[in-house]
């Protein structure tokens, strides 16, 4: 799972007072990722496979904090597209 300090680095943030905000993202991109890929935890103790879901987890949680809300309907298209895709290749891949 994500810590706090790596997902603040990757967002660029520097304050304590969206903590509780990012925590909940890291929460809800673990859920989404580990519930959309098949033996998540068994896949997980590769460090490639682990390397793979972080970026997963943090491109949606960057999106999410950045956006807090979709104001156009196209964007979100483009991020679902990018992050199913992600998920379908190492839910493939042979680990």
């Amino acid at each position: 799972m994500l810590s706090l300090e790596k997902t603040k680095n990757y967002l660029r943030v520097d304050v304590n007072e969206d903590d509780e905000l990012i925590e909940m993202l890291i929460n809800s991109a673990f859920s989404y990722v580990s519930n959309a890929i098949d033996d998540f935890e068994e896949k997980s103790k590769n460090e490639l496979f682990r390397n793979k879901a972080e970026h997963i987890m943090l491109f949606l949680i960057a999106d999410w904090y950045d956006s807090r809300q979709y104001s156009r309907y196209e964007k979100y298209n483009e991020v679902a597209h990018v992050v199913t895709a992600m998920i379908q290749q190492i839910q493939l891949e042979d680990i």
